[in-house]
């Protein structure tokens, strides 16, 4: 060894912070309940649009509030896999609309579903309501 020589080594080390990833799932107790009823009116008269509507889910705005989004979906009824048509942000209301009103082919029909994200983000169990026809 000279004495001017300098040595380098990397150093690779992971520093573990006991409980760090638990605020968040203290604020999200579980997974977040289903919709407990989702109503689809489809048109009628030549209108390719579908009236979604659901009342608040169990635990959103109900205390810890930890429901943050509603996800709803479509398909086909022919079809097996729903495709996601919108997002709708949880708020206190007591009942959440949503007017599908494109890409429905009258006559056909069609099943729909919601299901909420919490904070974790888990997500709840779907509710559907099916064979829907805008005619």
């Amino acid at each position: 060894h000279s004495k001017n020589q300098t040595t380098y080594r990397s150093v690779n080390e992971i520093v573990k912070i006991p409980n760090s990833y638990m605020s968040g799932i203290s604020e999200c107790p579980g997974p977040p309940n289903a919709v407990s009823g989702l109503t689809a009116s489809p048109s009628s008269g030549g209108v390719d649009t579908v009236g979604l509507s659901w009342p608040r889910a169990p635990d959103d705005g109900q205390g810890l509030g930890t429901d943050r989004i509603y996800l709803l979906y479509q398909k086909r009824h022919v079809d097996t896999v729903y495709t996601q048509i919108a997002s709708v942000n949880a708020q206190a209301s007591a009942t959440y609309d949503y007017n599908v009103n494109s890409g429905l082919t009258l006559g056909t029909a069609y099943d729909f579903a919601v299901a909420v994200r919490d904070c974790t983000p888990s997500l709840s169990p779907i509710t559907t309501r099916t064979n829907i026809t805008p005619n």
